[in-house]
């Protein structure tokens, strides 16, 4: 009975955060705005995520960032959860469209992800890899840049949360990168919390940007 309620604890905890290999339940829906500033020089990134539970298998999203200057990207997607391995990893498959820096684009990918029990406070790890597929214009083929993001988050004191990020790319043209990304997350109201964060280069580059977001969940 105390697993049953900790995997529920789990679950909840998970599905609040973007991403993941968990579908939003049917009728349920999931906002994030968020502003990552460098603390140095540079430009702002404002980003804007959504997801909504179709039923309770499909998932349908929005992910969309800009700069000050232009629109970095606009990707629609869907998530399927499609079984759950031994020790209770979920998986997921997600497709995606939309247009990045210009360039219409598939995105492609897969969600790994389990929840746990640390010193009796529920937890989570996710693992979520893309392939983002795109034409080259000046040679005529397609190319992809690969991106993975890995999250472990637990639940500290008064319903908080500690999160920490690692992001790794590599794309098709430019230098590889790692970034890390440690947040603190806070109700704020029902259905509503505030995330406070750094994302800092580890490798491709050193910059740190300080990063705050909104989710909403309704």
């Amino acid at each position: 009975m105390r697993m049953l309620v900790v995997a529920n604890l789990v679950l909840w905890l998970a599905v609040q955060c973007q991403a993941g290999p968990w579908p939003r339940a049917e009728g349920e829906t999931f906002l994030s705005v968020s502003l990552e500033a460098p603390l140095v020089q540079g430009d702002g990134l404002f980003t804007l995520y959504g997801e909504h539970g179709l039923n309770d298998r499909l998932t349908l999203g929005l992910d969309m960032g800009a700069t000050r200057q232009k629109m970095q990207k606009t990707v629609v997607f869907a998530r399927l959860p499609f079984g759950q391995a031994p020790g209770g990893m979920r998986l997921a498959f997600e497709l995606g469209v939309g247009i990045l820096r210009d360039q219409p684009v598939i995105r492609p990918g897969l969600s790994f992800g389990r929840g746990f029990s640390l010193s009796g406070r529920p937890g989570w790890i996710t693992l979520d890899t893309r392939a983002v597929i795109f034409q080259d214009v000046l040679h005529g083929d397609y190319d992809a840049d690969f991106e993975t993001d890995v999250t472990l988050g637990i639940e500290t004191w008064r319903k908080t949360r500690a999160i920490v990020q690692l992001r790794a790319g590599v794309p098709a043209y430019g230098d590889e990168y790692l970034k890390i990304a440690p947040s603190w997350v806070i109700p704020a109201a029902p259905g509503r919390h505030l995330e406070i964060g750094v994302t800092a280069g580890l490798v491709g580059s050193s910059a740190i940007a300080a990063k705050i977001a909104l989710w909403h969940s309704f």
